[in-house]
């Protein structure tokens, strides 16, 4: 028991169990324990190796982010599939998983220059419950399938932000100073496109099961949109 990791108390506990259930749940979360471990080293060595390309490339290593000026867009209307649950913050991973494994056994096609996105439903993020829709544009022949929407087009304000993703908020805040000192009235929810992260454009792919997010990438390299639709009358 000690081979496996297991600390006194644990094996304590163990001893004063006489039956097989209760053995086999401390285990079991024994188990899930070295798991979360592993991850934690994972992102560790990550980390590390992103580090040691930025030596090698020159790139700084202090983080440098860049916002753009607000922007105008007209959006058109748009087909998405799309994933809404009330989750943490950490759970939108689980939902993007989710959202790839449904596409796959849906066999759904994708737009060409589809981005996945992040559309936020509560007025104040709580990051530990907060209501999340994760979608991605898909083509119109697959309108009338369950899980699949319309997302209104129209006037929208934007913002593209290079950097890490602990950086949106100053996004959104560049937003919302825009829109206000412009007199527009927000008319739909946020939402967030990653043009350039951790997961590939998806618009080409034919087997979501595979594409896997790139841990290794620098997070100054992230490109990310955000998006309020706004009425200008």
């Amino acid at each position: 028991m000690k081979d496996c990791g297991l600390p006194l108390n644990k094996i304590s506990q163990w001893l004063r169990e006489e039956k097989a259930e209760p053995r086999e749940a401390i285990l079991t979360e024994s188990i899930h324990e070295v798991e979360r471990s592993i991850e934690e080293l994972n992102q560790t060595k990550n980390n590390i190796l992103s580090l040691l390309n930025d030596l090698e490339t020159n790139k700084p290593l202090m983080p440098v982010s860049t916002i753009s000026d607000c922007f105008e867009e007209m959006r058109k209307d748009t087909w998405i599939y799309s994933i809404r649950k009330a989750v943490p913050i950490s759970g939108i991973d689980d939902l993007v998983q989710t959202l790839l494994e449904r596409l796959y056994a849906l066999k759904l096609e994708v737009e060409d220059d589809a981005r996945l996105m992040t559309i936020f439903h509560d007025d104040e993020i709580d990051p530990a419950c907060t209501e999340l829709e994760v979608g991605l544009a898909v083509q119109p022949s697959f309108s009338g399938l369950p899980g699949t929407r319309s997302m209104k087009g129209g006037k929208h304000v934007g913002v593209e932000i290079e950097g890490p993703y602990s950086e949106l908020p100053f996004g959104y805040a560049k937003l919302i100073d825009y829109i206000l000192s412009n007199g527009y009235t927000i008319v739909g929810r946020p939402f967030e496109m990653y043009i350039t992260g951790l997961l590939p454009p998806l618009g080409n792919s034919r087997d979501f099961r595979s594409i896997k997010p790139n841990l290794q990438l620098n997070p100054l390299s992230f490109v990310t949109r955000l998006y309020i639709p706004v009425n200008s009358d």
